[in-house]
């Protein structure tokens, strides 16, 4: 499955779940995305990761949400 710029993506490792906000492809041939997290901690976003892309897969949004995780378009005050 292609990754996209904007996508819902999960890290196969750690679990973290994020989105894709930039991509870096190597001369050597690796590529690496760069993965902001949908989750605050006390209101304050989390530092976002560069992973390589046999790390990362596609979720949706509604996955995400059911795992826990805020899709950016919902208010943490909106969440139970």
């Amino acid at each position: 499955m292609t990754i996209h710029l904007g996508d819902c993506v999960r890290d196969t490792v750690s679990g973290f779940v994020g989105i894709v906000v930039a991509k870096a492809d190597y001369r050597n041939g690796t590529t690496k995305y760069c993965i902001e997290a949908i989750i605050l901690d006390n209101g304050k976003m989390l530092q976002e990761v560069w992973l390589d892309a046999w790390r990362v897969e596609a979720t949706n949004r509604a996955n995400a949400a059911s795992l826990g995780f805020v899709p950016p378009a919902t208010r943490v005050e909106d969440v139970d």
